[in-house]
């Protein structure tokens, strides 16, 4: 596993540096220690309280860097770190499947980054989410357009 993240070519198919685990490894271990970074920069806080004080940490960190809301820059630098990701694990599978064909397992290198990276946007509309919902008294808000998209249309604002 160590071995994997100092970027030793490890894997399937006899060391191909396709089937490499070193760039999804490290591009993980960057991403820890940047989340630790920005949860050691955003300071404690008397309502801080695990695990979601943790997002209200991290966003207070966030926000210090670049000003904008905390909630919405977790939701934005997650979502662009899974994309980064998943384009890695697309471009490390097409170039693999030119090169060796068809899979042999499911879960290569690149299949893992790929599903990774999907997951990780997911998690980043869910943790920008839940870190506005803590600043809202944990109430959760609902878009007016979410309500019409989800109705077809037919739900009007009533005051």
């Amino acid at each position: 596993m160590l071995a994997g993240i100092l970027g030793a070519e490890t894997g399937t198919l006899g060391g191909s540096a396709l089937a490499s685990w070193a760039p999804i490894n490290s591009l993980l271990a960057a991403y820890v220690v940047v989340v630790a970074l920005l949860w050691w920069h955003g300071g404690a806080d008397d309502g801080d309280r695990f695990p979601l004080g943790v997002l209200q940490r991290i966003g207070r960190g966030l926000t210090r860097i670049t000003g904008i809301p905390g909630w919405a820059a977790i939701a934005v630098g997650q979502s662009l770190f899974a994309l980064l990701l998943a384009g890695v694990g697309f471009y490390s599978d097409v170039a693999w499947h030119i090169a060796l064909g068809r899979d042999e397992e499911l879960f290569t290198a690149p299949h893992t980054g790929i599903l990774l990276g999907l997951v990780g946007i997911l998690s980043g509309a869910v943790f920008g989410r839940m870190s506005r919902s803590l600043l809202k008294s944990l109430r959760v808000v609902v878009p007016v357009f979410m309500l019409q998209r989800a109705s077809g249309g037919q739900y009007r604002r009533w005051v």
